[in-house]
């Protein structure tokens, strides 16, 4: 039968030959490929464990922030913050700050106090008006008539007795006269 075929159909069928091997070879071999499936494996200390009740705990700190920043307070950060973190959290830097007087890199650790330092000879402008029941001793020293003394009893008189209301308040602490607080009224608010 080969032999009676004419050339061009012989070239037909060992073409129509080539072609079914291919296609027979191919659906063969794909029969062979294993099939690829991921499996995610719990690791064994947790098998048997609900996953509702596994919760990711992160180690948590509190630092105390204070001094030249605009919301002095307690905060708390994850493990591994940096005091950048601690000065953001806290409003950022105050007009008065001595940007210079803290590392921004430093690492946090539980219990870390961050005192951002005030500047030294800062324009009355730039700090005041202050609030006279927050504000730190140091700037309370800059009030018009008011040194490390007198500014020593305002503290002690806001945390020991009372905060301050009205400008008669401030008249009770001791060394402070109506003048003094007619001095440093337009300095201050009362918070």
């Amino acid at each position: 039968m080969w032999s009676e075929l004419s050339g061009k159909q012989k070239g037909g069928l060992v073409g129509l030959a080539v072609v079914a091997a291919l296609v027979a070879g191919y659906w063969l071999g794909r029969g062979d490929q294993p099939v690829k499936k991921t499996i995610e494996r719990e690791p064994i200390e947790n098998r048997g464990r609900s996953k509702e009740s596994e919760t990711l705990q992160v180690e948590m700190v509190l630092v105390d922030v204070k001094g030249a920043v605009v919301e002095p307070g307690v905060y708390e950060f994850e493990k591994g913050a940096r005091v950048q973190d601690a000065i953001e959290r806290a409003g950022g830097f105050d007009l008065s700050a001595d940007v210079e007087s803290v590392n921004l890199a430093e690492i946090l650790r539980d219990g870390d106090e961050v005192d951002v330092k005030y500047q030294k000879n800062t324009p009355l402008d730039a700090v005041f008006p202050i609030g006279i029941n927050t504000a730190p001793l140091e700037i309370i020293e800059q009030l018009p008539g008011i040194g490390p003394g007198l500014a020593t009893e305002i503290v002690r008189w806001r945390s020991e007795v009372a905060p301050f209301e009205t400008a008669a308040d401030l008249e009770r602490v001791p060394g402070i006269g109506p003048e003094t607080v007619r001095q440093i009224l337009p300095y201050i608010k009362f918070d």
